[in-house]
């Protein structure tokens, strides 16, 4: 199993390493993930911004619908 760099900035966020997470985020080459991170991270504008600009209409469309997941 390949870890990514969305669950290694899972495991900082919830150690209280934002900033670290934050850096860790931006290296994730897979949209869906780094989406997702950024969601639970409540950076919620800059996850909009990632799908929209992914050219991936599933991403752009489904994350709208799931953003409420990521309330904290």
């Amino acid at each position: 199993m390949e870890l990514s760099s969305a669950d290694i900035a899972l495991t900082a966020f919830n150690l209280g390493r934002t900033r670290l997470a934050g850096m860790l985020v931006e290296k994730e080459f897979r949209l869906e993930k780094k989406v997702g991170m950024l969601g639970r991270m409540g950076e919620v504008e800059d996850a909009l911004k990632v799908a929209e600009g992914s050219g991936d209409p599933d991403l752009s469309t489904s994350f709208p619908l799931s953003s409420s997941v990521f309330s904290i």
